[in-house]
């Protein structure tokens, strides 16, 4: 890992690349990226037209965005600990919403 951090210096300073620059280069690539991977999901998705899915995922996405803007103006920052309990939470919330709807649809098919 060290090594990979030294070439990453090295090529900083060989083409004169603000740290901030390459950072800023990395997390476009990476927001670009994932835009080409969940286009299609978002699109198969929307095929089935699965609002609860669809729902579940952005209010995860809201929550998640608002923990992290919330840990920059407090002063315990966002640590590990914090990110798995967010994770967790989410994850119970998803299944449970599942096992309501998965019911919910048993019971009127009965």
């Amino acid at each position: 890992m060290l090594a990979i951090s030294n070439w990453i210096n090295g090529f900083l300073e060989i083409f004169e690349i603000k740290t901030s620059h390459f950072y800023f280069i990395l997390v476009l690539i990476a927001i670009l990226t994932s835009y080409m991977i969940m286009k299609p999901v978002i699109t198969w998705i929307v095929s089935f037209k699965s609002t609860k899915l669809l729902t579940y995922l952005m209010s995860s996405l809201v929550v998640m965005l608002s923990i992290f803007i919330m840990s920059l103006f407090v002063e315990q920052p966002f640590d590990i600990i914090m990110f798995k309990t967010l994770l967790q939470a989410i994850s119970t919330f998803g299944i449970v919403l599942a096992l309501f709807y998965t019911i919910v649809t048993v019971i009127k098919k009965a």
